[in-house]
């Protein structure tokens, strides 16, 4: 409800246990919420179904089990409801074009594609990939990019998974996290 302006964290306390945190812009807690099972990445926003245009946005979180976790907050609190097994431990992230979740597996050469269909979340498509994705990947244009488990940096087709020519590059280390995109280089050609 307000400009963009609420935080979501996913906090680990000394006793191992995972809740999910909002605080407004101006630093307050807004709710918490004790998770059901230990999260294996960053959070993702999607749409929420209350939601118009612009927000409210829901919180997805995946477990190291599978489960997808879909928070919503209403009436003063956040509650969470699984709207997804998928059996293993995946980084997922939100593409706002497609209106797609899309899930990334580091132990597994796939990504899997999930649109909101009569209500319900169903795979779309499954993209079989060289080496797996070990961050959440960012789509620009047809393409998914990521860090694979190998330390490369690869980009894919988004409709059939096949690499894009130059990629993958070699990192020369490892990757502490999910790459980032945008416009660092003015007078960069791009693609």
């Amino acid at each position: 409800g307000d400009s963009l302006k609420e935080i979501a964290v996913v906090i680990r306390n000394a006793q191992n246990e995972h809740r999910l945190a909002v605080f407004g812009g101006d630093g307050r807690v807004v709710a918490t919420l004790v998770l059901p099972a230990e999260v294996y990445y960053d959070p993702t926003l999607i749409p929420s179904p209350q939601g118009g245009q612009i927000g409210p946005e829901d919180v997805v979180v995946v477990t190291v089990a599978g489960d997808v976790l879909r928070i919503t907050y209403a009436n003063n609190a956040l509650s969470s409801a699984r709207i997804l097994q998928l059996g293993a431990a995946a980084a997922a992230t939100y593409d706002p074009l497609a209106r797609e979740l899309v899930f990334t597996y580091p132990q597994r050469n796939s990504v899997e594609v999930y649109s909101l269909v009569q209500a319900q979340w169903q795979r779309v498509r499954e993209l079989n990939i060289a080496s797996a994705f070990a961050y959440p990947v960012v789509r620009s244009g047809q393409a998914y990019y990521g860090v694979t488990v190998a330390n490369q940096l690869t980009a894919v087709n988004r409709d059939t998974g096949n690499p894009l020519a130059g990629f993958p590059v070699a990192l020369g280390g490892q990757a502490a996290g999910a790459l980032v995109m945008g416009d660092v280089v003015a007078d960069s050609p791009g693609s």
